[in-house]
Parts: C-alpha cells; structure tokens; sequence
C-alpha cells in the first residue's frame, strides 16, 4: 500500500494533483458516513503514518512523490497573497522568503518537527544555511498552509 511503484499507492498519488487532502473519488477517503471527519482526512498523512508504522526511521519531508502537487499550489497561492514572498528551495525544501524585510520562512511536513534542536536533516540544512543569511526565520507546517490560511498569512505578516 505504501509502496509508490505499487498501483494502489501509485493510482492514490496521481489523484493528488486534483485532491488537497481527501475527496470522493474512488480510492480516496470521503464517504457521507465519515463526513463530521473529513477537515481531519489526509490521504498524504495517511500514507506517511502508515510508512512510520512499518519503519520507524522513515523520513518525514515534502520531497516524496505524493507531496510535491500540493507543496506546488500551496507556494503559488502563499505568493500569491504575500506581496514581497518569494519561493526558494534550499537542499530541496521549500522556502519563502521576504528579502525587503530579511525574514525566512520554511514549510515543513506537518508530522516533522519544526524546531531547530529535533529537526531532520533536510530541515536542520535549510535552517542552517538561512542562520547565515542572518534572515529571521519561522516555520509554516503545511497542513496550516491548506487549511489554516488566515493563520499563516498572519505568520507571514509578523516576525518571524
């Protein structure tokens, strides 16, 4: 099942470029008789809970192949809304940055820690390389990103 070769999992992850999180659609998670629980369906943190299940040491990040359409249109829209925001990836992970204002931003897997003594290595080497910028920098988890984003635009907006 979590195996991306695989047709289930393959079959689940090319409908992510039309599903955010969980819809109807054969396959994915909503039926009316979960419906009070469908704001907390994800069919992307399904699969990852599902991988840590079978591997403890699976690495939560974005650069999976079932992340990668969401991570795409979460950045459009969070440039979108942000004057000033500009995407940049740094060792693969997405970050915005608001140069004009000397703040950094890293969107970060919602299972993955964001702070800076626990995080993993794709996170610990972009907050790294940001520190020397001398950037603020601030973490935006992605499920606030989808679902939260009054939330995240007023992250945007202070300090980071």
């Amino acid at each position: 099942m979590t195996d991306p070769t695989k047709p289930f999992a393959r079959e689940l992850i090319a409908h992510g470029t039309d599903c955010d999180s969980s819809c109807y659609s054969k396959g994915c998670m909503r039926d009316y008789s979960n419906m009070p629980y469908h704001p907390f369906l994800d069919w992307r943190l399904g699969l990852d809970v599902a991988r840590l299940c079978l591997a403890a040491d699976t690495p939560l990040h974005l650069q999976n192949t079932s992340w990668g359409s969401l991570v795409d249109r979460v950045a459009k829209n969070l440039v979108a809304l942000r004057p000033g925001l500009e995407r940049k990836d740094s060792h693969g992970v997405p970050v915005f940055e608001v140069p004009a204002e000397k703040k950094a931003f890293i969107l970060h897997h919602p299972l993955a820690a964001a702070d800076a003594n626990w995080m993993g290595p794709h996170l610990a080497a972009a907050f790294a390389d940001l520190e020397e910028t001398g950037f603020e920098i601030g973490c935006i988890n992605l499920f606030d990103a989808i679902r939260r984003v009054s939330h995240v635009m007023n992250t945007l907006s202070r300090e980071a």
